[in-house]
């Protein structure tokens, strides 16, 4: 399959290469043009691919065949991380085209890929290290105690849609908003500022430390 090209910048209507891609695949599949659509699908996946670099998708030490002992465990570990990129960058571009972007998200896509990838290397990570790791029944306590509290979008979305604490992390969020972790930390913390203020007793504060919403200025 040849991958679509993307035209010189003076030739695409002051359009980046990526949202120009992106038009002709909307244009080849409002006309059922399947061999343009996979091209231009083509195309994105390796813009995504190349936008990831060096990072490999999941940080868990490789599992050798069974009954077999690596001497050199990490030999294949960055060349295997090649091909982990293209599916990862894969199943992205193919979520994304089926949602349906925007503009602006077209044009940053291999960025905004970038950011997915690397919040799913931290989730692995702290998977692995069981860093963050609490009980259900203590967050949705904790939760039930403040749930009662006004706060931003960001603090609706926790109390109506994250019944589980990793429902509730800055990644499992990030995901579901479509955006980067790093925003929804920030948001995080603005939102950890206005619900400690308001909170009315030392209980409802220590349900909020347990929710991760204590702010470290306290």
């Amino acid at each position: 399959m040849a991958v679509l090209q993307a035209p010189k910048s003076s030739k695409r209507k002051g359009l980046t290469a990526t949202q120009w891609i992106y038009a002709q695949y909307v244009s080849a599949k409002a006309k059922r043009n399947s061999r343009r659509m996979k091209s231009a699908q083509l195309a994105i996946i390796y813009i995504c691919r190349h936008a990831c670099g060096q990072l490999r998708p999941y940080w868990s030490r490789p599992t050798p065949p069974e009954g077999v002992e690596l001497n050199h465990p990490y030999a294949t570990f960055f060349v295997d991380a090649k091909g982990e990129r293209w599916d990862f960058a894969e199943r992205f571009v193919r979520k994304e085209l089926k949602r349906g972007m925007t503009p602006v998200e077209a044009r940053y896509i291999g960025r905004r890929c970038r950011l997915r990838l690397i919040d799913e290397i931290r989730l692995e990570t702290r998977r692995e290290t069981g860093f963050g790791r609490k009980s259900n029944d203590e967050y949705a306590a904790a939760l039930e105690k403040v749930k009662h509290l006004p706060g931003n979008k960001l603090w609706a979305h926790i109390r109506s849609c994250c019944p589980t604490w990793r429902d509730a992390t800055n990644a499992a969020i990030a995901r579901d908003w479509y955006c980067s972790e790093g925003w929804i930390r920030k948001l995080r913390k603005k939102t950890a500022l206005g619900l400690w203020s308001i909170a009315e007793n030392d209980e409802q504060r220590k349900a909020l430390e347990v929710l991760r919403l204590k702010p470290r200025e306290v």
